[in-house]
């Protein structure tokens, strides 16, 4: 028996009178009715809602006879704490069991939405992944288009260069020409 249930025995506590039971016993169905509550709360709370299809459920009733011979004398019919008891347990063990559900059913919902949104971050990293490799085409087309440009770029310098320096060996043939038709003047018109 749990100690909890031990002290009740050796200090009860008297609840308000049950308005269901008979007038001489109100009182004491009333107790008996609190005690199986919670001695039927202390060994199957809420968190165990299978408690039920075990052992547990049969000793509560079992200890809460027990308490109830203690308490006092009973009718010879089968007593209303009982019916009470156990109504009130299984509407505790469905409730629980009805939360737990709930919650199962709301963890599943999650758990989809999660397994939803991980499928759209995986699609949006193969896409970002796609892009990235795109990127780094473009940077080599860039690179290549570049190094050609500079290429290029390099060749017709040289060709200007190579253009420039003809061009300055034409002016010196040039200037030479000149200077030689200027000394065949002087020479002409010297006496």
């Amino acid at each position: 028996m749990p100690i909890t249930s031990e002290l009740r025995l050796r200090n009860p506590v008297r609840r308000p009178p049950s308005p269901s039971a008979p007038p001489r016993m109100a009182d004491l169905h009333s107790h008996h009715n609190y005690v199986a509550h919670t001695t039927a709360k202390h060994l199957i709370n809420d968190e165990q809602p299978t408690a039920v299809e075990t052992q547990d459920f049969t000793d509560v009733v079992v200890q809460y006879h027990a308490i109830a011979n203690h308490l006092g004398p009973q009718d010879d019919r089968e007593p209303a704490w009982m019916a009470r008891l156990k109504l009130e347990m299984q509407e505790m063990l469905q409730a629980s069991e009805d939360r737990a559900k709930q919650r199962h059913r709301t963890l599943k919902c999650d758990l989809a939405d999660l397994k939803t949104d991980l499928a759209h971050v995986k699609c949006d990293l193969a896409d970002l992944k796609t892009d990235l490799a795109h990127v780094k085409c473009d940077i080599a087309d860039l690179k290549i288009d570049l190094a050609a440009a500079f290429n290029t770029e390099a060749k017709n310098m040289a060709k200007i260069n190579n253009s420039i320096s003809k061009i300055k060996e034409s002016m010196e043939d040039i200037k030479g020409a000149l200077r030689g038709i200027g000394d065949a003047v002087r020479l002409a018109e010297s006496p």
